[in-house]
Formats: structure tokens, sequence, C-alpha cells
């Protein structure tokens, strides 16, 4: 399937559900956390709840690590419901899966990190010459990539 194929379907179907939850308004049902992160959660609510929807930084500082480890809980958390609801039930596609899974996120972890160098005119340049509504397949080896360079090439001539 073409990209932009891919993208008119995902407007298609967006469209039918705009009567479903609004994109990021997910909720994680405390009950099905364990002890431990349900008594994480409880601690960063509570320090919420002191210091309010601004703190500062050095309050940021004090709690970081309570902080960090909830947003460690609530990625893995989306990351395992993911994995549960692409199962197959066939060992190897599970494999190829959680490969591609691990590989997406520890280049996306790449990119963050690579993006936090920016300057501020990069990060213009980027959104003045980038459809932030496109997307594309990146091809995932030498050979896709070959392969699609040549296909492009047959189309221009």
């Amino acid at each position: 399937m073409k990209p932009w194929t891919l993208n008119a379907k995902l407007d298609d179907v967006s469209s039918k559900m705009s009567d479903y939850p609004q994109p990021g308004s997910t909720r994680l049902d405390p009950n099905c956390l364990t002890e431990g992160e349900q008594l994480l959660f409880q601690k960063i609510t509570e320090l919420a709840e002191k210091h309010g929807s601004h703190p500062s930084v050095e309050e940021l500082e004090q709690e970081w690590s309570l902080i960090v480890k909830g947003y460690e809980v609530v990625r893995w958390r989306g990351a395992d419901l993911f994995r549960t609801t692409m199962d197959t039930g066939d060992p190897i596609k599970k494999w190829f899966f959680n490969l591609h899974l691990v590989n997406f996120l520890a280049n996306l972890n790449k990119v963050y990190d690579n993006l936090e160098r920016w300057t501020e005119k990069d990060r213009q340049d980027f959104l003045d010459n980038t459809d932030l509504d496109k997307v594309f397949i990146i091809p995932s080896s030498t050979e896709d990539l070959v392969t699609t360079r040549q296909k492009e090439k047959k189309v221009r001539r």
C-alpha cells in the first residue's frame, strides 16, 4: 500500500470515529497496575497536588526519579498493550514484531537525542520544509533502499 493511500484511509477512519475519545485521552485503569505501580502513581498524584500544575525546577529535580519511573511504567504498559493486540499466536511473527518494536524504540530515542541538539533555526527550517501530515515508509534495509531507488528511477524515466 502506498503511503498516501494509507494516509487517506487513516483520515477516513479518523473522521468516522469523531465520537470516540480524542487522541491522548486514553487512560490506564489503576486496577490493572501492580501494587508497587499503584503506590508510585499515588505518590506522583500527591506531589502534583502538593506542588500544583507548575512546580519549580527545584521541586521537579527533587522528585525527578519518581516522575521518570511513572513515565517508564506508562511507556512499558503501552508497549505491552501494543504487543498483546498485535499477537497472532505465531511465535515467529511475535519474535519479528518484538524485534522491530525494540529497534523502533531504540531508533526513536536516538532521533530524540539528536533533536535536542537542533537550534531553533534547524527546527524552523524542518517545519518550513516538511509536510507534517504526510508519512512514508522508511526502508528497513540496504536491499530495500536499493530496490526502492531502482523503482523510483524506473518511474522517472
